[in-house]
Order: C-alpha cells, then sequence, then structure tokens
C-alpha cells in the first residue's frame, strides 16, 4: 500500500479588510485572493501611466480636459480593483494555498510596489515628464492664476518652438535654480520694455488697455480689472490696486536668448521689473502653464491659460 498524498493546506477564507491592506501597501492584495492574472494586470495598468507621462505628447496631455479624464479614469480603476477586491475575498471558500501565498512573495511584491513608486525619478523626473503639476502659493499671477491652484505645465512645450507674447511660463532663476517662478511673457529678445504710469510699454508704443470690471475677492475690496491686448493679439486680465513702485520703471531692452516676463497682479508681483529678476534666460524656461486642473472655485477647473 501506498500513502495517500499529504492535502494542500487550507486556511479560511481570506480576509476583505487584508485584501485591501494588501493592495494598498503592495499591489498584491489580487495574490492574496488567488488572482494572479490580475494582480499583474494591476501592475502593468499603473506601469503604463508612469510611462504615459513621460512619452505622450505633452500638447495632448496638458490640456485640462484630456488631463482631468486621465485621473478620473485612473480612479474609476482603483475603485474598480477595490470593490472587486472585497467582492472575491467575502465570495471566496476556505482557501487552498498557493506556491505566490507565502510571505516572500508578499515581500517581494511589496519591494516592487517600492521600485514603481520611485520609476519617475529613475526615468529623470518631472523634468523630463511630458507634463508636471504645480501648485500657486502666491497672489502675483491673479486674476488668472489665484492661491490654491494646481496647473498644468507642458514640459516639451519649447523643444521645438519659442515662447511668445502671452505665455504664461515656469522658470528658475539663475541665483535661485530651485525656486520656480510662473509668469507672463511680454518681452521678447530685442524689445524694449517699460512701465509708465502703470501701462505698459512696448518699443515705445502702449499696450492696448481697456476696463474690465471689478475683481471680486472674499473678505477684500475688490480690484479695478483690466483687459490688456499684447502685440500679436494675445488677451488677457491685470490687476490695479493703484499707485505703487511697481507702476514706472526704466526702459529695458531684452538681451538676446532673454525673455521680459511679468505678473498680471501689476503691483503685487517680482518679475523683470526688478533687478533681483531680470530678463529671463531662454534656458531657464522649463515649460508653458496650460490650464487648471484644481481650483478652491469649482467653476475655474478646467479652465486655459
Amino acid at each position: 500500500m501506498t500513502e495517500a498524498a499529504a492535502a494542500p493546506p487550507t486556511i479560511a477564507k481570506r480576509r476583505w479588510w487584508a485584501a485591501l491592506l494588501l493592495f494598498i501597501v503592495a499591489a498584491s492584495g489580487y495574490l492574496y485572493v488567488g488572482r494572479p492574472g490580475r494582480y499583474f494586470a494591476t501592475l502593468a495598468f499603473y506601469v503604463g501611466l508612469i510611462l504615459m507621462m513621460f512619452v505622450m505628447p505633452g500638447a495632448l496631455l496638458s490640456q485640462p480636459a484630456a488631463f482631468i479624464a486621465l485621473l478620473a479614469f485612473a480612479l474609476a480603476v482603483a475603485i474598480f480593483i477595490i470593490v472587486d477586491l472585497i467582492r472575491l475575498s467575502r465570495r471566496q471558500p476556505d482557501y487552498e494555498l498557493r506556491w505566490y501565498n507565502r510571505w516572500w512573495i508578499y515581500l517581494g511584491s511589496f519591494l516592487i510596489g517600492i521600485v514603481l513608486s520611485f520609476l519617475p525619478e529613475i526615468l529623470g523626473g518631472q523634468a523630463n515628464q511630458s507634463v508636471r503639476t504645480f501648485s500657486i502659493p502666491s497672489l502675483s499671477g491673479m486674476p488668472a492664476l489665484q492661491v490654491g491652484d494646481i496647473i498644468l505645465v507642458n514640459n516639451h512645450a519649447y523643444r521645438r518652438a519659442k515662447p511668445q507674447r502671452g505665455d504664461v511660463v515656469v522658470f528658475t532663476v539663475p541665483r535661485r535654480k530651485n525656486v520656480h517662478w510662473i509668469k507672463r511673457v511680454v518681452g521678447l529678445p530685442g524689445d524694449t520694455i517699460q512701465m509708465k504710469n502703470g501701462l505698459l510699454y512696448i518699443n515705445g508704443t502702449t499696450v492696448k488697455r481697456a476696463p474690465a470690471g471689478r475683481f471680486k475677492r472674499t473678505g477684500q475690496a475688490p480690484l479695478d480689472q483690466h483687459r490688456e491686448q499684447l502685440p500679436g493679439g494675445r488677451t488677457y486680465l491685470t490687476l490695479d490696486t493703484g499707485q505703487s513702485v511697481a507702476d514706472n520703471s526704466a526702459a529695458l531692452t531684452v538681451p538676446k536668448g532673454h525673455y521680459f516676463v511679468m505678473g498680471d497682479n501689476r503691483d503685487n508681483s517680482s518679475d523683470s521689473r526688478f533687478a533681483q529678476i531680470g530678463p529671463v534666460p531662454a534656458s531657464h524656461i522649463s515649460g508653458r502653464a496650460t490650464g487648471i486642473v484644481f481650483a478652491l472655485s469649482i467653476g475655474r477647473i478646467g479652465g486655459s491659460l
């Protein structure tokens, strides 16, 4: 007579809360409930999302509608996975342990999760992504940019093109390379820029400006709003708080390979009018802001710049 083969070890049915914990910590919830195929599909999905930030054209992904749609899709997939894991774990009978239900497999999955979290840096970091996001911390870009906004920036915008008047750009200055600034380009190389009595002059000609009502602020006095139109036709709104030291500046000719930038909140902006910023070298401009993906005011979400 021969001995019967030992039965595979079994344990009580899988717990839904443990499945979710493993999914969140190590993306291995599907291994826990005996679905390795779905585990690898989930890994492939998240790797694909990360790679998309590097390989998709910045002109497409930096559009607020496209980026928000991608985020909504990723959120929908995450919700599906959570519901699926709860469903599988609750409907599962006593579970027969498989080769992948070992502590060292879960540990390996955890290490894979750590590697994935560093994958953007391994691929070159945010600077090499086709798009990136920034949070607005200051008032200098009002009314287009407000404190708390999260904006999209096309990192590839100037790989084959040059900044144009009216572009809202992200840049650094030589003295503080670790700090990112965001302003609007008003002067191109060779332009002569000057502020006189609160009016912007480009090459000796006043930039067209028309009243555009009042900008209302919660708990604060409203500000005068004007719509400026740059040479070439680009228009945008600016704010005026009254007389200030920023209303007048010396005429400055923008050097070759540099750009003159200003904040739309003209009386509350450190920009190319002042020595600490000055004209910005083209090599220090990292991208063009394209739109708003989050704002404290829901109606501004999805707006373009």
